[in-house]
C-alpha cells in the first residue's frame, strides 16, 4: 500500500484537496476542499494554526473537471434574475440609481456567499445599473 496521498470524493467547484495525517500515522485523511490558490493558502494557514505542529497536510490538485462548478451563474442568467425578482422594486426606483447600484452589489455579494457565483466573478462584474 502506498504512502501517497490520495483524492477522496472530489467535489465539483474545487481545485485542491487538502489532506491532513497526524505525526506518526500512514496514511492522510480528507481535512477540506479549496477553490483556488489562494483559498488553499488561507486554508492551509487556518489548520495549521488550529491542528498544530503534530499535523502534516498536503494538497492534491483534482482533475480539471472539477474545478468549474457547474451551478454557477452566468452575469445576464444573475441580472436576469435580479431583474425578475425585484421588478417592482425596479420600477418604483428608476431613478434613484445609487440604490439600484446598492442592491445589484448586495445582490451578488449574496450569490458569492451562497456559492452560486466564485468570488473572481464577484470581484470582476461590472455593476449594470
Amino acid at each position: 500500500m502506498s504512502n501517497k496521498p490520495q483524492a477522496y470524493e472530489p467535489a465539483e467547484g474545487y481545485k485542491y484537496q487538502i489532506l491532513t495525517k497526524y505525526a506518526g500515522e500512514k496514511a492522510y485523511e480528507h481535512c477540506d476542499y479549496a477553490r483556488d490558490d489562494a483559498d488553499k493558502k488561507h486554508l492551509l494557514n487556518e489548520y495549521r494554526l488550529a491542528y498544530g505542529a503534530a499535523f502534516k497536510f498536503k494538497t492534491i490538485l483534482l482533475p480539471q473537471k472539477y474545478w468549474k462548478d457547474k451551478g454557477e451563474l452566468t452575469k445576464a442568467q444573475a441580472l436576469a434574475n435580479f431583474r425578475l425578482y425585484n421588478v417592482d422594486w425596479l420600477k418604483e426606483n428608476k431613478k434613484d440609481i445609487p440604490a439600484r447600484r446598492q442592491a445589484w452589489h448586495d445582490y451578488t455579494d449574496m450569490l458569492c456567499k451562497d456559492g452560486q457565483i466564485t468570488k473572481e466573478q464577484y470581484n470582476t462584474w461590472d455593476n449594470p445599473f
